[in-house]
């Protein structure tokens, strides 16, 4: 193209590869939020799965319930 028009530089395009670190930790950074909150998901669906013993009505709940009529200053025995 520059023998048919001699006062026209040419230009040559230079390619650059690279760029694909921050592809990389971009991946890595979702992949690690994904597994978090899978983690997480699966916390608190297991959570609700097992048995507790936080609240007993068989030893707790009885002298809570007497010492609630009786009244805070003991007045209704």
């Amino acid at each position: 193209m520059s023998e048919d028009f001699p006062d026209v530089p040419s230009v040559d395009m230079v390619e650059r590869k690279g760029g694909g670190t921050a592809a990389i930790v971009i991946g890595v950074l979702m992949l690690a939020a994904i597994i978090v909150g899978a983690i997480h998901l699966y916390n608190q669906s297991s959570a609700h799965a097992v048995p507790s013993d936080a609240v007993s009505t068989d030893s707790g709940a009885k002298p809570l319930r007497d010492s609630a009529a009786r009244g805070s200053d003991g007045a209704t025995r």
